[in-house]
């Protein structure tokens, strides 16, 4: 039951960077095709 405890709240950290890390990927490469295609016109 402790370990379970002391897990728990990793579980719950880890998925949010992850997807914060997601979101931030996603976000470059928004800019890096606004990019090119700002470049192609």
């Amino acid at each position: 039951m402790v370990f379970a405890n002391s897990a728990k709240p990793r579980f719950t950290v880890y998925p949010m960077r992850l997807f914060d890390e997601l979101k931030s990927r996603m976000r470059a490469n928004l800019i890096k095709m606004s990019a090119r295609q700002g470049f192609s016109e």
